[in-house]
């Protein structure tokens, strides 16, 4: 459907997960595409030192991003990503990685299947915050992985005036990270009312409606949206 030519007051339906009203025109988030080659006939050791040095690099920023949470007096917030932190140093996740480095594939794709393994055993549980957790998971071992390729330059997205962001989901550190003066209301396909994306709009005051669909993320860059954080709903083209 091509909304930004359509009939006004088409509604999507969602969560409420961070009460307020916002009007303005929509922006979709590109998340940062990182590709890695597999390879085979590597050194197990010197691989594991590779990973160990990478989830460091990790672990210093997603400090960073704590402490600038608690320094915007959001204390109670910033314990996400004290989690972040842990969940790269977890010895069953390690273990599981030590196993496959052992087949002597390199770090990188060793690293990505013990992540994708986790994840989907937490997306498994019926526990809507558990399931939540497998989406921190692939948030933090992405930022591992960038630094095992050498990107450390994170995700340069900009948000060039202020808009009502638009996302399939959106991670803590993504959430954190972005420049929020310029972002109206959080507008998500996925996620619920106990997603990092409702945790974080709440403490920052951001209207933020979430599980809305797929179809939010076919709507163009630049159309009209009323989003009403408290209901749960957001207007297209509203008259």
């Amino acid at each position: 459907m091509n909304y930004a030519a359509g009939e006004p007051n088409q509604v999507f339906n969602g969560i409420a997960a961070a009460p307020g009203f916002a009007s303005g025109t929509s922006l979709l988030w590109h998340k940062e595409s990182i590709t890695f080659e597999r390879m085979t006939g590597r050194n197990p050791q010197y691989e594991r030192q590779r990973i160990d040095k990478s989830i460091k690099l990790a672990q210093k920023e997603l400090i960073a991003l704590r402490d600038q949470m608690i320094n915007e007096k959001h204390e109670a917030e910033a314990v996400v990503f004290d989690a972040h932190i842990l969940m790269l140093e977890d010895p069953s996740l390690l273990q599981y990685i030590d196993g496959l480095l052992e087949k002597t594939v390199n770090a990188e794709a060793a690293w990505m299947d013990g992540i994708h393994f986790f994840s989907e055993q937490l997306a498994s549980i019926p526990d809507a915050t558990l399931q939540a957790r497998a989406a921190d998971l692939k948030d933090s071992g992405l930022r591992v992985l960038r630094h095992l390729l050498g990107r450390n330059e994170g995700n340069q997205f900009v948000i060039p005036h202020p808009s009502v962001l638009i996302a399939r989901d959106l991670a803590p550190s993504e959430t954190a990270g972005m420049d929020k003066s310029k972002v109206l209301a959080f507008c998500t396909a996925e996620g619920g009312p106990t997603s990092h994306t409702a945790i974080l709009a709440k403490a920052y005051g951001i209207p933020a409606v979430v599980g809305l669909g797929d179809d939010i993320l076919n709507i163009p860059n630049g159309t009209m949206l009323l989003v009403d954080g408290k209901n749960g709903k957001v207007i297209v083209n509203p008259d």
